[in-house]
């Protein structure tokens, strides 16, 4: 079946409608007189088109949007609270409370993430491993002009202008700390290590005798 561009526009419009108020895809799609093929084909073109519309819709414009839908939700959870007072559901009217609550912070959240309303900043900052943003104005000062201080004796000291062979040799030298004896230890002397009785007899080998000479007969004799 053809569809004409304003009946196009006319069943995306109704898709949408009614998948906003929680209809299923098989109700809709009966309602409508749609075969399955039809209805898969209009609700791919909404999609297409609700995809666009935001897409080209400014911030403002989309979180007030989402205000009025959670303003929506707003009105019908107060409903709900005052319906669980009545019926003594405290129960229910507690988790109704805190499902309100959460929606008013995550329109706040929303405002700021879209850059709409102002948020704090966050007083966690971390410089070179120390938390600095819960000091006072003053303690932070105070703190930078230290730092600023030493930073400028270490630059007269160590400065690039200056080699390290210029420096003045140090009055004391620390060889740092002085290791514990055995005795300080365990209260006992360190114990003799036992000689080797193989060192006499490897201390050294004894010389061999000369062999006796091999005896020779003169060439005088008859």
């Amino acid at each position: 079946m053809a569809f004409t561009k304003a009946e196009v526009q006319e069943a995306v419009v109704n898709i949408y409608t009614r998948l906003s108020k929680g209809q299923s895809d098989r109700k809709i799609m009966k309602m409508m007189g749609l075969t399955a093929e039809e209805y898969e084909a209009l609700k791919a073109v909404m999609f297409d088109a609700k995809s666009d519309e935001i897409r080209d819709m400014p911030e403002e414009h989309l979180y007030i949007r989402y205000m009025i839908e959670q303003s929506i939700n707003l009105e019908n959870l107060s409903k709900m609270i005052k319906e669980f007072r009545e019926s003594k559901q405290y129960s229910a009217m507690v988790n109704a409370i805190r499902t309100r609550s959460d929606i008013l912070d995550k329109i706040v959240a929303k405002g700021q993430e879209f850059g709409l309303i102002k948020k704090t900043p966050d007083r966690k900052e971390v410089v070179a491993g120390l938390i600095v943003g819960e000091l006072s104005n003053n303690q932070l000062r105070e703190g930078i002009t230290h730092a600023i201080k030493h930073l400028d004796g270490l630059t007269k000291m160590y400065g690039k202008s200056k080699s390290f062979m210029e420096l003045e040799a140090p009055k004391e030298i620390h060889h740092g700390p002085e290791l514990p004896t055995l005795t300080a230890i365990t209260g006992e002397p360190p114990k003799k290590k036992a000689r080797n009785s193989k060192a006499k007899v490897f201390k050294g080998r004894r010389k061999r005798p000369a062999p006796a000479p091999i005896p020779v007969e003169s060439a005088d004799k008859d």
